[in-house]
């Protein structure tokens, strides 16, 4: 996990490295053909769904996919709106579906589950009593403000095209046990991408030398 200019960066944490997932562009477009009609039947809801996807791309948490990739190395969200009109702030809210299923497995099957971080509801009351005081708080857009370390994503979609086209090439013509995996405090090119001075870059061992696993027995290299 990293922190920098105020987000989290965390990797996903794979069951069996990165899979190779099946392409389940299709899957995701008859899923989004479907919300849409659902969403036809309710102007509001879908002005206010609307708004949020606007929103995200505002503020930079998803971006346009110019081309998508119809290769087998990238997976779709679905994504459908929960209706909460009791609620006076966010009455639509996006679900981005990683249970989505195609062709037998999910990206949810494909990673381990984390920990319950909600404490159970008694929990919570017994400490309401403990104090004459109790505060409580709801941190807007929590999930969201979390950023997907760069080498979870799929990389045709993050770069300009002319890098894009590489990269695609080199999917296409390797397969992902020949790929290593590096992390992203040892990983140089990350240095450039984040933004780095001349001077750094000119005393920084790990952009002159490279990681250091470099000068251990493959064995001992990253997973």
């Amino acid at each position: 996990m990293n922190y920098e200019d105020g987000t989290y960066e965390v990797e996903i944490p794979w069951k069996d490295g990165i899979p190779s997932l099946p392409n389940d562009y299709e899957m995701a477009v008859r899923r989004l053909e479907n919300t849409e009609k659902c969403l036809d039947r309710s102007p509001e809801v879908k002005t206010l769904y609307q708004g949020t996807i606007r929103e995200y791309l505002d503020k930079g948490y998803v971006h346009k996919v110019a081309d998508p990739s119809r290769d087998d190395k990238a997976w779709y969200l679905p994504h459908f709106p929960i209706v909460r009109p009791d609620k006076s702030t966010t009455k639509v809210h996006i679900v981005f579906d990683a249970s989505a299923t195609f062709k037998g497995t999910s990206l949810n099957q494909s990673i381990h589950q984390g920990p319950k971080l909600q404490r159970e509801l008694p929990d919570v009351l017994l400490r309401f009593r403990r104090n004459p005081l109790a505060l409580i708080c709801d941190i807007s857009e929590m999930y969201l403000l979390i950023k997907i370390a760069a080498e979870d994503r799929n990389p045709s979609h993050t770069y300009k095209p002319s890098v894009a086209n590489r990269i695609g090439e080199i999917q296409q013509l390797t397969n992902p046990h020949q790929w290593k995996y590096v992390p992203t405090k040892q990983n140089p090119a990350d240095i450039v991408s984040r933004g780095s001075s001349v001077s750094k870059l000119a005393c920084g061992s790990l952009w002159l030398n490279g990681p250091e696993f470099l000068t251990l027995p493959r064995g001992q290299w990253p997973n």
